[in-house]
């Protein structure tokens, strides 16, 4: 996703050998995310028929091809081609998601859920770091190499027990029993969780048996038609459409663009590019909170807290863009914020400095809760018959709504002012607390069956 923050404003230079215009820029950025839905709506079968090691360890193949055809682009086509590619395998990954649900303890599933975030974070910090060294070519082949390395590391996990016993006519029990070992280490815990699996899979079996022969398999359609499933469907889905409303990714995908046309008169020792790396670093950091936090906080308080600190610093953004003069309204504008006419009087000089703050705490905030927890909740709030499919398909919708709001967000900032954007942002953060205060269970320190119950039992 970062990689079009770096990328974009590359390509908008005057000395560029690959020229690009508001149209293509909106492309670079957003075919990503279309291509990755398809990835996800596809996962749910391909890690159901592979299991969940064997296809994260496939899935890095294409991802260095993807990379490769960065690095040798001589077109926008190629370009396409290599964001569409990288897009689909990204889309795939949601196997990671599941696969550390179905690994992991209660206690420990939020938090390992939230490292992936962490990584997400991480990776952007990278993006950033290796922006200031390289052009975007030398950092195709580094990812690459990157996700070479990936397979080599990937292919010595050990495989799903989850997955092992359910897929019984493939692989035996003893298999997901020396999976669990190879997790945990001390015989006494590989051995409780496996006879708990065991036993669990044998009721679910047991069940299935004594429905008529008619009933025994249900089709994801007469699933879908079920409250364990309906309504994690439709809460998911308003909190990954509120989510791409406040913004968090669009800052994401166009940075430099954003920060090109705040007018914010940076200094010496605060860049362009120092900007971008404290805006990963603060990102990192809160990932890694979010992370420590979901094994003590209720993911509901800290979703509150993301949505509402948003919500807060954002306005205030939006309220300072209108007292700072200089502020440009080209999206594809190649001319640094250092250069931009500004304030000469203290106050505009007070205000850029605010604003700059501002827009730090928002994506810190953000980093917190709204974007990180929708995603982990996937795992926690489908019933595991239908998980591997469900999740796909809300990645996928979620995916969808990404790429709607990245797509047209280039003639939206031309079209309307960036204080309006701004006020959106912050309308939609406090819509989504709302919507999490009113419809979200607490999934906290609940096994996922009892996360399942709720939807069983609660009332409409």
């Amino acid at each position: 996703m970062a990689f079009s923050s770096i990328l974009i404003p590359q390509l908008s230079e005057p000395e560029s050998d690959i020229q690009i215009d508001l149209s293509s820029s909106s492309n670079i950025a957003s075919i990503v995310v279309v291509s990755v839905a398809f990835g996800a709506l596809v996962c749910g079968s391909l890690m159901d028929t592979f299991g969940r090691v064997r296809l994260s360890t496939m899935i890095c193949v294409p991802f260095v091809v993807a990379w490769l055809l960065i690095a040798l682009s001589r077109n926008l086509f190629m370009i396409y081609t290599a964001r569409i590619l990288s897009g689909f395998c990204g889309g795939l990954t949601t196997v990671a998601l599941v696969y550390v649900s179905e690994i992991s303890s209660p206690e420990y599933r939020g938090m390992l859920l939230c490292l992936n975030s962490v990584a997400v974070s991480l990776g952007i910090l990278i993006t950033y770091l290796l922006n200031v060294y390289f052009k975007w070519r030398t950092i195709g082949y580094i990812f690459a190499v990157s996700a070479l390395l990936t397979f080599f590391i990937v292919s010595r996990l050990p495989e799903s027990p989850s997955w092992i016993v359910s897929m019984r006519k493939k692989r035996k029990n003893s298999d997901a029993l020396a999976s669990y070992e190879w997790i945990y280490r001390r015989h006494h815990l590989s051995s409780f969780y496996y006879h708990q699996l065991v036993d669990n899979e044998k009721l679910k079996r047991n069940h299935l048996e004594s429905l008529e022969k008619k009933e025994e398999v249900k089709s994801i359609l007469k699933l879908s038609q079920e409250s364990k499933v309906y309504k994690p469907l439709i809460i998911l889905l308003f909190m990954f459409l509120f989510q791409q409303l406040s913004g968090c990714y669009i800052l994401i995908f166009y940075t430099i663009n954003i920060f090109r046309n705040l007018s914010l008169n940076f200094t010496e020792k605060i860049n362009e590019n120092m900007a971008l790396m404290l805006l990963g670093t603060l990102r990192l950091i809160m990932s890694v909170i979010a992370s420590g936090a979901s094994r003590k906080c209720h993911r509901k308080t800290l979703l509150y807290i993301s949505g509402l600190g948003m919500m807060i610093f954002i306005f205030i953004a939006a309220i300072l863009v209108q007292n700072t003069d200089g502020s440009t309204q080209n999206f594809l504008s190649s001319q640094t914020s250092m250069n931009h006419t500004t304030i000469n009087d203290d106050n505009g000089s007070y205000n850029e400095v605010y604003l700059l703050i501002s827009i730090l705490c928002y994506n810190s905030f953000s980093a917190l809760g709204v974007m990180i927890l929708p995603w982990t909740l996937i795992s926690e709030l489908y019933p595991i018959e239908v998980k591997g499919k469900m999740g796909g398909l809300t990645v996928a919708i979620a995916y969808v709504l990404m790429f709607s709001v990245v797509k047209v967000f280039p003639f939206f900032f031309n079209l309307y002012n960036i204080e309006t954007m701004f006020y959106l942002f912050s309308a939609s953060s406090l819509a989504f607390c709302a919507f999490v205060y009113r419809f979200l269970p607490e999934t906290y320190g609940k096994s996922l069956i009892d996360i399942q119950n709720y939807f069983v039992t609660v009332k409409q």
